[in-house]
């Protein structure tokens, strides 16, 4: 549980900016496992917007945003502000993806109307290095979450490929109400 601290304060940051009249905010949650966040990742970049929106990237300690061989994202979104669904996300990113990387991999691996987990890989691209991305999109009531791992790898090895779908897939939303 100590793993999930940093991750609901990024997110209770960037949910206190749109709080509902009511309120009540959305969080992610999702557990590392024996991994703390603190003790392993270091926060790189927390944005936050007033439209809604906020982004927090963290790396292992020693690597940075310019040197990074994994990197966790979360992003959120309201869903209020766009007509577009997770899958539309989804599909969105995979188009945008594709422009930059025509021989992209790209995997749904669980799907329902308010979640999807996928891997992408993004390899032989023309000057840049091969990326295997685990991520997850999912729906609260009024935010959007978009989680993600990613390792600048051809492929990841399939303990550590495993070990966040499992992740991913466990991802919840949760509420908090003031």
């Amino acid at each position: 549980m100590k793993a999930l601290a940093a991750i609901v304060l990024f997110l209770m940051i960037a949910t206190a900016l749109y709080a509902r009249p009511q309120a009540q905010r959305e969080l992610l949650l999702f557990d590392l496992g024996d991994q703390r966040l603190d003790e392993y990742w270091t926060q790189q970049q927390l944005q936050v917007s007033w439209a809604g929106t906020a982004i927090g990237k963290w790396t292992p300690k020693g690597q940075t945003l310019d040197n990074w061989k994994e990197m966790l994202n979360c992003q959120s979104f309201r869903i209020d502000l766009s007509d577009e669904t997770a899958e539309d996300l989804m599909l969105r990113l995979k188009a945008e993806r594709q422009e930059q990387c025509p021989t992209l991999v790209w995997k749904v691996l669980q799907q329902t109307a308010t979640s999807i987990v996928y891997e992408s890989r993004m390899i032989d691209r023309s000057g840049a290095t091969d990326q295997h991305e685990i991520a997850r999109i999912v729906d609260g009531k009024s935010t959007r979450f978009r989680l993600s791992y990613i390792a600048k790898a051809r492929e990841m090895p399939e303990d550590q490929r495993k070990r966040w779908v499992g992740i991913m897939s466990a991802a919840r939303v949760s509420f908090v109400i003031d």
